[in-house]
């Protein structure tokens, strides 16, 4: 009896000092990681770390909590699609937001986007149309979606061009890449909580931005296999997003910017996969006009399992070598981690989007107000 006390005194004992210790390991934990994060800080704007610095650095690194950036890898050699003529080749992939060369659609295509584009209007909260209604726009994506689409929608809403009937709302969700919006209920869950509290419904919803990436990309083999796994997650995507907002009538999709600083493919994606992922994109567009029944739009042709599928901006660059518009992408646009937008960054993003949704024809016409 007296072992068995003494036992289950020791037990005690040790229970109590776990309990004082774990804060303490924990609040070290955490100033060490805040340390990490501040070195990594320093080395992006050039300093010279110490030796030990860099151990604390690399540790974080090889635990896929911060990604290390390079800011000397201004470049990867690769032409963005939109400057790709119609002999160029990257791995048998033909140039062109939507193939042979060609950044718009062909005659046929643009037909069924001004057909389909006249069925944005407003709408009341059953979905019915209405003058008094809304036409919705929400985003979907990850975390750089989220920090960009939050500043567009502060810079939209001030810019007297944007019809007073378009309201825009952020549903995209950091740490959520095409894989979870795929897999995870709480994606929709959390869109249909962002559209009640701006005091909108799901049958309000018309247009959708996408702007979404694979994290670690390379687990999913070499292009085309994690173009491909991404394709597939976007095709599931579409499918619930039709399901949750039945009105939906067009995604515009953005390719991600030059990842070629993030040197991290734990959870992040550099490159080439941020490159090749907007092939990905092409080829559903691409599909869709073959008459893929998984992406049909038109409900003459059965049931509709999406909308139609356009290119929004395109906002891939090779680092700082200017794309045909002068478009760039220094490393002070992006964190120290190579892969999120700085305030910078952000700006740009939103400047893209503007000019986007103010001066395309497939966009302005229901984005803009009346002449």
């Amino acid at each position: 009896m007296k072992k068995q006390n003494r036992f289950w005194l020791l037990c005690g004992l040790i229970l109590t000092l776990l309990t004082l210790i774990r804060p303490v390991a924990e609040a070290s934990g955490r100033d060490e990681f805040e340390r990490a994060q501040k070195i990594a800080k320093e080395k992006r704007a050039g300093k010279n770390l110490s030796s030990e610095q860099k151990k604390i650095l690399l540790k974080y690194v090889m635990r896929g909590w911060i990604a290390d950036m390079d800011p000397s890898r201004t470049s990867v050699g690769f032409k963005p699609l939109s400057d790709m003529k119609a002999s160029d080749r990257y791995k048998g992939e033909e140039g062109g937001l939507y193939g042979k060369g060609k950044n718009q659609p062909d005659k046929t295509h643009q037909a069924i986007i001004d057909k389909v584009l006249l069925g944005v209007r407003p709408r009341d909260e059953a979905g019915k149309l209405s003058d008094d209604g809304k036409i919705a726009m929400i985003s979907i994506g990850m975390s750089n979606t989220t920090r960009e689409f939050g500043v567009f929608i502060r810079t939209a809403n001030a810019d007297k061009r944007k019809a007073s009937a378009v309201t825009l709302v952020d549903c995209a969700m950091g740490s959520h890449a095409g894989k979870q919006w795929a897999e995870r209920a709480q994606v929709w869950e959390n869109m249909r909580q962002k559209l009640k509290q701006k005091k909108v419904t799901p049958a309000q919803v018309q247009v959708a931005w996408i702007k979404l990436a694979e994290m670690g990309p390379s687990k999913y083999g070499a292009f085309p296999k994690h173009a491909q796994f991404f394709k597939n997650n976007i095709i599931t995507i579409l499918h619930k997003l039709q399901e949750t907002c039945p009105n939906i009538k067009v995604v515009y999709f953005s390719s991600r910017v030059y990842a070629g600083y993030c040197i991290s493919d734990h959870s992040l994606s550099p490159e080439p996969y941020v490159y090749e992922s907007a092939f990905a994109l092409r080829w559903l567009i691409k599909d869709q006009m073959k008459g893929d029944p998984e992406l049909n739009y038109d409900a003459a042709k059965g049931v509709v399992k999406a909308p139609l599928l356009l290119w929004g901006p395109y906002m891939w660059c090779d680092g700082t070598n200017a794309r045909a518009d002068g478009l760039t992408w220094p490393p002070d646009l992006l964190e120290f981690d190579g892969v999120h937008p700085s305030t910078k960054g952000k700006v740009q993003v939103t400047q893209l989007l503007l000019k986007f949704f103010t001066t395309d024809k497939n966009a302005k016409s229901w984005f803009t107000r009346s002449e």
